[in-house]
């Protein structure tokens, strides 16, 4: 199993939410929304990307978002 770096922040109301290691982000009202959201769309990512060919297989899973966007949501 891998470990996968997600970071989530908002206030009541509006909330975001991303997975840093396949540049996968997520809004919504709560943080229970948005960690319940990002967690639905990483699952089917990752079971799409397994019914890819090994090398789109192996892109897809090691996209991570942007330097700037991990520097940003890691700062910010």
């Amino acid at each position: 199993m891998r470990e996968l770096t997600c970071i989530a922040r908002g206030r009541e109301g509006q909330w975001e939410a991303i997975c840093l290691d396949f540049n996968i982000a997520v809004s919504g009202n709560s943080f229970e929304q948005v960690r319940d959201m990002l967690s639905e769309a990483i699952t089917f990512y990752i079971r799409d990307a397994m019914q890819e060919d090994e090398r789109t297989r192996e892109q897809l899973l090691n996209r991570r978002a942007p330097f700037w966007s991990r520097l940003q949501w890691k700062i910010g």
